[in-house]
């Protein structure tokens, strides 16, 4: 019971069945995305079949400044093809006469997505890309305009993780103190080695000789 009442209070904060609701454009987010007040509350609205060009590649600030032009600050009529969680995916009309689609088509200033474009005003929608393309109009000037689905798959591809090489640490140097040892200086002073003196020959002393007294013969 408490689930059911909670559901039909949520109920009650969203737009009537979201299939067809008026409000005011309070809100670019990007060339389709839009934020629309309804009776106080701001809701998100995607532009239903068609995809302009992601804001980081060429043509999508242009795309978003046209839409801007185009409806920021209007009343609009949303008309809900699906909800994608909590985002309105519609038809926006702008006084009921054109929708934001087709003047993005007829700009060249959006992809129409066969893939995902299934309702019958997407024959009128691919026309008018067609019409664009071959004159040139807007991202169709380019030479090879890349659709916001291959662009976005670009740039999520992972990187390979640049691995860096770690600085070796390097040890302190221990420093030995040298000890200069200088070749000693002579002294002035010192005492030089005896020279050898050359030596008188030693003077030979008088010996006397004893006197030997002959023994004269007894007269």
């Amino acid at each position: 019971m408490r689930a059911f009442l909670l559901a039909c209070f949520l109920a009650l904060q969203m737009p009537v069945a979201f299939a067809e609701w008026a409000g005011v454009v309070e809100e670019v987010v990007s060339g389709d995305t839009l934020k629309v007040n309804y009776e106080g509350g701001l809701y998100y609205v995607r532009l239903y079949g068609v995809e302009a060009p992601k804001l980081s590649q060429p043509y999508g600030m242009m795309a978003k400044e046209a839409t801007s032009n185009l409806v920021l600050g209007r009343s609009v009529d949303v008309h809900r093809v699906y909800a994608d969680g909590n985002v309105d995916v519609a038809i926006v009309y702008v006084h009921d006469q054109y929708s934001v689609q087709a003047y993005l088509a007829g700009a060249g200033l959006a992809w129409v997505h066969n893939a995902a474009c299934q309702e019958d005003i997407c024959v009128r929608w691919q026309s008018m890309e067609t019409q664009a393309r071959d004159a040139e109009h807007g991202l169709w000037a380019s030479a090879n305009p890349i659709p916001p689905w291959n662009w976005k798959a670009s740039q999520t591809v992972k990187k390979k993780p640049v691995v860096r090489k770690k600085k070796p640490v390097r040890k302190p140097v221990r420093r030995i103190a040298v000890r200069r040892v200088q070749a000693e200086k002579p002294v002035e002073n010192a005492a030089q080695p005896a020279t050898p003196e050359v030596q008188a020959p030693p003077v030979p002393t008088f010996v006397p000789k004893p006197v030997t007294t002959a023994v004269q013969p007894a007269s």
